[in-house]
């Protein structure tokens, strides 16, 4: 886990290079630009970002208040009054942040001009890559901890951070499916509005960005069980927890691979006592398990989520074994209804489902 010294060291970086910006030396700013540069790696550690935000005059970093020292006090208040004075809410540095693009976040954000309307628009207009923010609400309450590998129940997260997952996420999604990407993006941005609308949301989004592999096929499979969901006449009201569920089908994985299923299963009840903890639980635990040939007897069960989480994760694995095309698809699930494994009458839901959007 990162410490409190590394994030000291990367604000401390950060404002050296805030006033390095000002320096009419060149070889002063990029040597700035370098130093911030490493010590935002270092902070980063095995997270996706980095998350300044202030409050009451004091520096948080990933929702951590930073533990003022000499060496840091005059780095802390001056990265606060610069963020208030920005109207800066939040600012977040990802993965893909380069020294180029420090360069010009700080010479932007020394500028004598007025505050931008959205300081987002503004780094996208200088071409700022890695780099986010978003304007500082007047009547919002500034955001709550980012907890790591918590069962503490979170508050409702950011828009920034939203918008960050969302594109995270969205970026992952595997380029050849059988949902057009358009449809995939639509149902991947509710998911996770929905998750980081539930206390705790956030923590299974970046445990499953720990492996790239599982995020690709639980995203593949979150759109196909809302794809079925919807041909199958689910209530659109429940289809962003139908998607959430599926995205966290398998996130038992990370945690303990010999036993996916009972690892994911506790793993989501520690999340909190709400029925969408408890649903997701439930179908990371018996997803795996045959729930009968007919809807009917999947239903009766109450397994009818987990019945339709496996028929898209055949759906998946096919796909991810070469069997492209509606016609090899619906064949596949075919056979699988004839092993008993997923219920017959999901093979029609799919060919409806999948009619139009591959050939």
């Amino acid at each position: 886990m990162v410490g409190d010294a590394t994030y000291r060291n990367c604000v401390a970086a950060l404002w050296a290079l805030i006033g390095a910006s000002r320096a009419a030396a060149a070889h002063h700013r990029e040597a700035a630009a370098h130093a911030a540069w490493r010590t935002i790696r270092e902070a980063l550690g095995g997270e996706a970002f980095v998350m300044l935000h202030e409050k009451d005059g004091a520096i948080y970093v990933n929702g951590r208040q930073l533990q003022l020292g000499i060496d840091v006090f005059s780095s802390a208040l001056g990265m606060a009054t610069l963020l208030r004075s920005r109207s800066v809410g939040e600012v977040l540095f990802d993965a893909s942040v380069d020294e180029a693009s420090l360069l010009t976040w700080a010479r932007c954000w020394t500028m004598d001009e007025g505050c931008p309307a959205d300081p987002e628009q503004q780094l996208e207009r200088e071409g700022v890559i890695g780099i986010h923010a978003s304007r500082r609400a007047a009547d919002a309450e500034p955001t709550l901890p980012l907890r790591r590998r918590s069962a503490k129940p979170d508050a409702e997260d950011s828009r920034l951070r939203s918008v960050f997952l969302q594109h995270h996420l969205i970026a992952a999604i595997p380029a050849v499916g059988l949902v057009p990407p358009v449809l995939a993006k639509v149902v991947v941005e509710a998911v996770v509005d929905r998750l980081l609308g539930i206390s705790g949301g956030l923590e299974p989004l970046m445990l499953l960005q720990k492996d790239d592999a599982l995020l690709r096929s639980s995203l593949h499979v979150s759109v196909l069980v809302v794809v079925l969901a919807r041909a199958a006449g689910w209530s659109d009201e429940w289809l962003a927890d139908l998607g959430a569920a599926a995205l966290l089908h398998d996130l038992g994985m990370i945690l303990d691979p010999l036993q996916p299923g009972p690892a994911g299963f506790q793993w989501l009840l520690e999340r909190g006592c709400e029925d969408f903890w408890l649903r997701s639980a439930v179908v990371a635990r018996t997803w795996r398990e045959d729930h009968g040939t007919t809807a009917v007897q999947a239903m009766v069960g109450g397994a009818a989520t987990a019945a339709l989480v496996r028929t898209a994760v055949r759906l998946e694995r096919g796909l991810r074994a070469g069997v492209t095309g509606r016609a090899a698809a619906v064949a596949n699930l075919r056979d699988a209804a004839a092993a008993g494994e997923i219920p017959a009458e999901f093979v029609a839901v799919a060919d409806h489902a999948l009619m139009g959007m591959i050939g």
